[in-house]
């Protein structure tokens, strides 16, 4: 294998995951040269890393994209890839699969896929290696191309030095303590729909707040500043005090950086909950419960990161009862999990 292309495109955390390629090829194949297409709004996820020898953009779909698309094609064509791997898995993804012309087309197996790709496989539904779903199903893939699994290998994100640094000069100038440890709460997810409802999140930052001398940071998107507002208001005039509002990642990359300087990154499943992974920085994740746990969570995780599901509490057969995911939230009462969150903060400290 001379040349690899891997399709992603987005969100930010699955393009996180798939950077797990990267270091399996390598090793199979020193001197295959490995493109990553994906969107523009994950480059600062794949920034610098030693593994990876191109990232190609997806068409910004708020232009033309089907003009861009054909433009990319064209373009992908003249690099003759020895494989493509599809982990996207969307029409887009197809079209850029087959029309790239290459012998060796890899995706996961749909009801049409077999139509269109060389090599497909079926997602598996449970854990071979006590490992996320979300990786084994990536490597299962890689199974394809001769590549044997190792769990030892994960995801990974690079920062250079002087970010470090540059990020580390702005805590201090905002007032961060480096002597104490520094949290990052991820108050909101990217929808109601996995979101852990307001109160209780306040009840969690309370509890978090009463369990060590901990500085807060708010991590949210920007569209979420009004609700962020909102749950400082709600917290205790001591709480308060523990926050750092005004510390913000105004950029993927600035989060990235700030998220390497934090102790450990607390609160809803997503983006920040994987990029704190792949930084190797301590996380405990608060799933959806429409979520399955296991697609995003191992037990091979258990030593370093924590995460809870209302599964893990309550009885499927009682939570099927309930219509809605607000329903289900009420169920999800942050009691439930205090046991776990408090070991996890413990562990922080050896």
């Amino acid at each position: 294998m001379k040349k690899i292309l891997i399709i992603q495109n987005k969100f930010i955390g699955d393009v996180i995951y798939s950077t797990i390629y990267f270091e399996f090829i390598k090793q199979k194949y020193p001197n295959a040269k490995i493109h990553y297409l994906i969107c523009d709004a994950a480059r600062a996820a794949v920034l610098n890393h030693p593994l990876l020898d191109r990232v190609i953009i997806y068409p910004d779909s708020k232009t033309n994209e089907f003009l861009g698309l054909v433009k990319l094609i064209i373009s992908l064509r003249a690099n003759t890839y020895d494989a493509v791997i599809d982990v996207y898995g969307k029409l887009n993804s197809l079209l850029v699969s087959v029309l790239v012309k290459s012998k060796n087309t890899i995706a996961y197996r749909k009801w049409y896929s077999q139509l269109f790709y060389s090599k497909t496989f079926k997602r598996l539904k449970n854990s071979e290696y006590q490992s996320s779903l979300a990786i084994e199903n990536r490597l299962k893939i890689l199974g394809l191309l001769g590549i044997d699994y190792n769990p030892n290998i994960l995801p990974k994100i690079f920062l250079t030095d002087d970010e470090i640094n540059t990020t580390k000069a702005y805590l201090s100038l905002s007032g961060i303590d480096f002597n104490r440890p520094l949290l990052m709460i991820c108050i909101f997810g990217s929808k109601p729909s996995k979101s852990y409802p307001m109160a209780y999140m306040v009840e969690v930052i309370e509890a978090v707040a009463g369990m060590g001398n901990y500085q807060l940071l708010l991590n949210y998107a920007p569209s979420q500043k009004a609700d962020m507002e909102q749950l400082f208001d709600q917290c205790t005039p001591r709480t308060q005090a523990l926050i750092a509002k005004k510390v913000y990642g105004k950029s993927l990359r600035q989060l990235i950086s700030i998220s390497h300087c934090c102790s450990a990154v607390i609160g809803n499943d997503g983006g920040p909950i994987n990029i704190a992974k792949a930084l190797g920085v301590p996380s405990f994740t608060i799933f959806s419960p429409d979520l399955n746990k296991v697609n995003w969570y191992g037990q091979n995780e258990k030593d370093k990161h924590i995460a809870v599901h209302l599964n893990d509490y309550i009885s499927q057969k009682r939570i099927r009862k309930q219509g809605h995911i607000e329903e289900k939230y009420n169920l999800f009462k942050p009691y439930l999990f205090n046991n776990e969150l408090s070991n996890f903060l413990s562990r922080l400290a050896l």
